[in-house]
């Protein structure tokens, strides 16, 4: 054949015709009220034998949802027709039951042949394999609900926290941060405590005070899934009392992994107490047991309102 026609849905504009040996085509005149434009396809030889044809096009979709036809393009005069009805999208959708006609058979994305599969790079939502030029399909789609994506999230962090014999508590804090575009990164700590260094990316920087939330700036044109470290120093001022209160950082962003060890002094111990987080070697000593000195209690908590709810351990020093 040296000229092929096709039908194409009347809704569907910008329809473009690829394929081997494609010259031109043209738009045949069709009745006003016609559900289908007729397309007549020159190709610069005559054609033999199997034949692919890609037709390209753009069609409005309602972004509340609408039952769509995907019958696509189909050849006019033609002894025999059969192939493959693939929807695809980035998009997620909520699907209706499909309505067909023409008996065709729903397939997995594995059984849909390879020549067809490199054609596309999207997830498969729906593939059907059809023969007969009877065959019809439409489904109602409707988009999800989309939801702001995260702008900053921490991918991981350590606490640790190291309590001298004379009740001092220093706590250092990473965090691993991806973060797209913003500035700083918010943190707040309790009143008694004192933050004594800030480092991002190993290298110290000045964090600016706004009230009580500390803003740590990030380095600017980071890749996004790139991590940056940040590092935070800090212990509560010093106190008379024996009970020594340690509180981890509330911050202004999405925690995802943790991790909080507590060691003592060399030669001293830590003996559990009682707890609301989850610990993680509740039996193990750390240093020498025979150490006969002072015993004051250790009660630590993470106040995670901006995360996820608070959690305390009461830990003794012996």
């Amino acid at each position: 054949m040296s000229e092929l026609k096709v039908l194409v849905p009347a809704d569907y504009s910008n329809v473009e015709f690829v394929g081997r040996d494609v010259r031109n085509w043209k738009l045949d005149q069709e009745a006003d009220n016609s559900t289908t434009k007729s397309y007549t396809v020159y190709f610069q030889s005559t054609v033999f034998g199997d034949y692919t044809l890609l037709a390209t096009f753009e069609r409005q979709f309602n972004p509340e949802g609408e039952t769509l036809a995907f019958n696509g393009v189909r050849p006019v005069d033609v002894q025999s027709e059969a192939g493959y009805s693939i929807l695809i999208g980035k998009e997620r959708f909520e699907q209706s039951e499909a309505e067909v006609t023409g008996r065709p058979i729903a397939l997995e994305p594995s059984e849909i042949p390879e020549e067809y599969r490199l054609l596309f790079d999207a997830p498969v939502l729906d593939a059907y394999q059809y023969s007969g030029s009877d065959f019809t399909l439409n489904k109602r789609l409707k988009p999800l609900n989309r939801q702001d994506s995260l702008e900053q999230v921490a991918d991981r962090a350590a606490f640790t926290t190291h309590v001298s014999i004379d009740g001092q508590a220093v706590t250092t804090a990473t965090y691993f941060l991806k973060n797209r575009g913003l500035p700083h990164f918010k943190v707040a700590l309790d009143k008694e405590v004192v933050i004594w260094e800030t480092k991002v990316d190993d290298k110290r920087v000045n964090p600016i005070m706004q009230g009580e939330t500390i803003l740590v700036p990030l380095p600017k044109g980071q890749n996004a899934n790139a991590p940056v470290k940040v590092t935070l120093k800090f212990a509560p001022k010093p106190s008379n009392s024996d009970d020594v209160q340690v509180t981890l950082p509330r911050v202004g962003t999405t925690l995802l992994l943790s991790n909080w060890s507590v060691n003592p002094d060399p030669e001293h111990r830590l003996d559990f107490v009682a707890r609301s987080l989850e610990h993680t070697n509740r039996t193990a000593s750390l240093g020498l047991a025979e150490y006969a000195g002072p015993t004051f209690r250790l009660v630590a908590g993470y106040d995670g309102a901006w995360v996820s709810g608070i959690y305390s351990s009461i830990w003794e020093i012996c």
